[in-house]
């Protein structure tokens, strides 16, 4: 408070005049600060030694190789990531609509302790609400109750394992691969 009032001592303005600079040191100070945050490019223009740059240099190549990694590896997880599937247990297949239909690619079930798996072609809804799904070598058909039956060799074969699976408490949650992919991707013809 007394140096408010009378001013600032003499020890205070000593130190303030010690801080005073030069002009030339001022523009060297600025040359070295220049120098030090130039960009790489302008500093090999400037003629500066490899052996000055190259530390820096590596070390923005290897931050814009980390960021270029993370990005991919976004795209990568959003494209191809479990964001555009969903799954559906077998017997759910006659609740769902026939675009939902359209979209299963393939079904995997159980029979005779043998899990199967099915290549999909052609997918029909009848007018019973029974659904009808063909591969290129045998057919599986979902009853609108549930009940599967797997149609190959011209016999039809009732899918016992996957009806006493389905009988289970929470089997629709646990078992939702007893069932198909559902894909969102769209395809366009060539």
């Amino acid at each position: 408070v007394q140096e408010f009032l009378i001013g600032p001592s003499s020890r205070t303005v000593e130190s303030c005049e010690a801080l005073c600079f030069e002009d030339e040191e001022v523009l060297g100070a600025l040359v070295r600060y220049q120098l030090k945050h130039s960009s790489t490019l302008s500093q090999v223009l400037q003629g500066r030694p490899w052996r000055e740059i190259l530390p820096r240099c590596l070390c923005q190549v290897t931050v814009a190789f980390m960021v270029g990694l993370a990005v991919f590896c976004l795209l990568a997880a959003v494209a191809f990531g479990s964001g555009g599937r969903d799954s559906a247990a077998l017997w759910q297949f006659p609740m769902l609509s026939l675009q939902e239909l359209r979209q299963v690619e393939n079904v995997v079930f159980e029979e005779n302790q043998l899990r199967h798996s099915l290549r999909v072609a052609v997918t029909s809804k009848m007018f019973d609400g029974s659904v009808l799904l063909q591969s290129t070598d045998s057919s599986l058909r979902v009853e609108k109750n549930g009940r599967g039956v797997w149609l190959r060799d011209g016999q039809e074969v009732p899918l016992d394992d996957m009806e006493a699976l389905r009988q289970l408490p929470g089997a629709d949650e646990g078992l939702a691969w007893m069932g198909a992919q559902l894909t969102t991707e769209v395809v366009a013809p060539a």
